[in-house]
């Protein structure tokens, strides 16, 4: 039942049925906009969390999904140690979501986040040696149907665990789902990268936001289609 009201509320999109605020605001973690001057070098996120950041990553006017920028990865990345809530996960449900838009086929990591018990970890992002999606679990890699990335185009993508049941998608679609109920106690999580620097993101990042005890999607939906409210 509740993932039927949770899949209900989805939805009505990110402005909810009457009015721009987020039903799940509460379970919010993190919500970064990627907004800011072009090249700056200061993220700000709408909750009390704080965001550091390697060279190369910077805000860019260039490209946004909303607002008027987003950020523009290139070797770099963003980090913050809490983005996770201070105790992780845990065995719960989550949604870890955002924007990407690549450049080059070459692109890789659009995000993870460390599992403290285990030098594994969660990653999302793209093998460009074998053309496919690719999901880095608690020790496991799970990957999508071979097929071609697009070039130069925004695309909304979620990673959703409800109950043990983990999904990802891409433009509201399941392309890869498999079953993990790991405990996800570390509270790191880096945008552009693929569990290390060497597998960076290419292109830009935007609009992501992170929801604990959550599983925002439960099956197929229509992505938002206006940025992520801040209550």
């Amino acid at each position: 039942l509740m993932g039927a009201i949770q899949q209900l509320m989805s939805s009505f999109g990110p402005t909810g049925p009457t009015g721009p605020t987020d039903p799940f605001w509460t379970s919010v973690t993190s919500l970064t906009h990627m907004e800011g001057a072009n090249g700056g070098t200061t993220f700000i996120d709408q909750k009390p969390i704080s965001w550091t950041r390697t060279p190369s990553s910077v805000t860019s006017t260039a490209q946004f999904k909303f607002g008027s920028a987003s950020m523009l990865v290139s070797g770099g990345m963003i980090n913050s140690t809490t983005a996770l809530s201070a105790s992780g996960f845990g065995t719960g449900d989550f949604t870890i979501e955002g924007w990407f838009y690549a450049t080059a086929t070459t692109t890789r990591g659009l995000f993870d986040a460390r599992l403290i018990s285990s030098p594994a970890t969660i990653a999302a992002g793209w093998d460009q040696a074998n053309t496919r999606w690719q999901i880095y679990f608690n020790g496991t890699i799970y990957n999508s149907s071979a097929t071609s990335i697009t070039l130069n185009t925004w695309q909304h993508f979620a990673l959703v665990r409800n109950g043990t049941s983990c999904v990802f998608y891409v433009g509201g679609v399941s392309i890869i789902a498999f079953s993990s109920g790991a405990n996800v106690t570390f509270p790191q999580l880096n945008y552009g990268r693929y569990y290390n620097n060497s597998f960076p993101w290419v292109g830009y990042i935007d609009e992501c936001r992170v929801t604990k005890g959550v599983a925002r999607y439960t099956s197929a939906f229509s992505p938002p289609t206006a940025a992520f409210p801040d209550s």
